[in-house]
């Protein structure tokens, strides 16, 4: 006779909809953008996270990081024209971007 599965613990059924803030190491968010990106899934998280208006915290550190980073390796361009949009909802379309 085969065992009973183990009841799930209260942190693994408490929601993660939670007021405390979550540390996740940047690396670990690079990771999960990589896999939706080799999974074919990328553009859908974008669309649902939009959708959700999903909101992501950055420690200034890690903003500094990030910023500086992207300086050193000469991707302001690529940034902005792929990531950022600089006028959400601009019914004209600013074109910051050209």
């Amino acid at each position: 006779m085969a065992k009973k599965a183990k009841k799930a613990s209260k942190a693994a059924k408490k929601s993660s909809s939670t007021t405390k803030m979550l540390r996740v190491p940047l690396h670990s968010v690079v990771h999960f953008v990589r896999m939706l990106q080799d999974e074919k899934h990328a553009a859908n998280f974008v669309k649902a996270a939009r959708d959700s208006n999903a909101v992501v915290a950055l420690h200034p550190a890690t903003v500094d990081f990030v910023r500086n980073f992207v300086a050193d390796k000469q991707l302001h361009h690529a940034m902005v024209t792929k990531v950022v949009d600089p006028c959400p909802g601009d019914p004209f379309e600013c074109h910051f971007r050209d």
